[in-house]
């Protein structure tokens, strides 16, 4: 079974928009263990998904055991070090559906999930 996530994340100023609270508010269920997060370059990110599903449970206990998954994320420059291939070629085969997909952290920033390119390492070795 293959775990998707979304091609785009929200941010702090996003996520306080969506459930209606102050920026801070938001910070202060992170750092709870309240509300799962990705930590982006030192700035916090959100998976929609698991917004809405944190915010949706019935109990607070239920969303306190809510927790914080780690995502490592890796940019165009090192990824194209560590797979030996140019930027046009991976945005070639991520069109071509032969290479993960990249998360958008922004207009015109994209970064890969280090496992999602671990994975697809090990699919095409040979």
């Amino acid at each position: 079974m293959t775990f998707s996530l979304p091609d785009s994340l929200w941010t702090v100023g996003d996520v306080a928009a969506f459930l209606k609270v102050s920026d801070t508010q938001v910070l202060e269920w992170v750092k709870e263990g309240k509300l799962p997060s990705i930590d982006v370059f030192g700035e916090q990110r959100f998976e929609p998904g698991q917004v809405v599903g944190a915010v949706r449970p019935q109990s607070t206990a239920a969303l306190s055991r809510c927790v914080s998954e780690a995502v490592t994320l890796i940019s165009l420059n090192n990824l194209c070090s560590a797979v030996g291939l140019h930027r046009t070629t991976i945005y070639r085969k991520v069109r071509a559906g032969r290479f993960p997909r990249p998360v958008r952290l922004g207009a015109r920033r994209r970064a890969w999930r280090v496992t999602d390119v671990e994975q697809w390492i090990l699919a095409n070795q040979r």
